[in-house]
């Protein structure tokens, strides 16, 4: 319902720009479809400008990563249409968000369907814009419900490291002159987050007790990537508690497995987790999978340390 709900808005602030006199690019065939479907418009100021690259990202990992590569390259500007506090879950695009958009030469997603309804507005308003999923350069980890694709590859910084480099070859596709600029950059910055991706594993490894809980699945690729064993999830669907027998059981399956952790994300209220602490005795602590934050180009690997004081914190000695 929220997919279609996001989808009924893009078409109905396009539709709108229509009806207010602006010009917009036929179909093939130039008359709608058979059914007699108007074609879809573009937005005012439609197709990027002469003077600048303009790179629009999904949220704030993709912009991050972007504006790592981009650096102090000349010409480019990294757009993000996701506030940098606001996640993907639950997102309206805006008229704004729609210029960008037209604005754009490339648009960076981390895909594995997470922002599925941001790239099929992308799709519907610049039909010609190249788009470039930065998580199709991880190898997926399968979600828990209906046998879906889990998205967050972002949060590991092992795979982190693999995005930025596909990211650097989306970019010098539509700038070849910088392609050496943004080559150079991507490696030193995935240098940086596989020399962090060995300080995860390497805590994960020293560690009596690596079996932790976690509040829902954004944390599957890190534990892949460092060793964690992942023995319990609150919400098996963001923003949808579990049911009181589903607490039942979970709180029956972690003493069973006497899990070290049980983790909460900031993004979302602590309560089940407190309740999970309280029935078991184990500890509670915060894990942050860096979907939102503050715009800055460094937030990522800032978040990411915390991350790696907070696991060793909970992991304890030796952890």
């Amino acid at each position: 319902m929220k997919k279609f709900r996001n989808r009924l808005f893009v078409l109905l602030l396009l539709g709108g720009l229509v009806l207010s006199g602006c010009r917009g690019k036929e179909t093939a065939g130039g008359g709608g479809d058979a059914a007699g479907n108007a074609p879809v418009p573009k937005t005012p100021d439609a197709g990027p400008g002469p003077d600048k690259i303009m790179v629009v990202c999904s949220f704030l990992p993709m912009w991050v990563f972007t504006r790592n590569v981009v650096g102090d390259r000349e010409g480019v500007e990294v757009e993000v249409l996701i506030p940098g506090h606001q996640g993907p879950h639950d997102y309206a695009l805006t008229p704004g968000d729609l210029k960008k958009i037209n604005q754009a030469h490339l648009f960076l997603a981390n895909g594995l369907y997470l922002e599925e309804f941001l790239t099929d507005a992308v799709k519907k308003a610049r039909p010609g814009l190249k788009i470039i999923e930065a998580a199709q350069a991880v190898e997926p980890i399968s979600a828990d419900k209906e046998a879906g694709v889990n998205p967050h590859a972002f949060a590991s910084p092992r795979d982190a490291a693999k995005m930025v480099r596909r990211i650097a070859g989306a970019l010098a596709g539509i700038d070849p002159e910088g392609a050496g600029t943004y080559k150079r950059n991507a490696e030193q910055y995935a240098a940086r987050l596989e020399a962090l991706a060995d300080e995860f594993r390497a805590a994960v490894r020293a560690a009596k007790n690596k079996k932790v809980v976690t509040f829902h699945n954004a944390f599957d690729y890190l534990a892949r990537d460092s060793g964690l064993e992942i023995v319990g999830v609150v919400e098996t669907v963001p923003g949808q508690a579990p049911s009181a027998g589903e607490l039942a059981g979970l709180i029956k399956k972690i003493k069973e497995a006497e899990a070290a952790a049980i983790f909460s994300e900031p993004q979302f209220s602590p309560r089940l987790a407190n309740v999970l602490s309280e029935e078991t005795g184990i500890g509670m602590y915060a894990l942050d999978p860096a979907a939102t934050g503050e715009l800055e180009p460094g937030i990522y690997e800032e978040v990411m340390r915390q991350n790696l004081d907070t696991l060793k914190k909970a992991l304890g000695p030796g952890g």
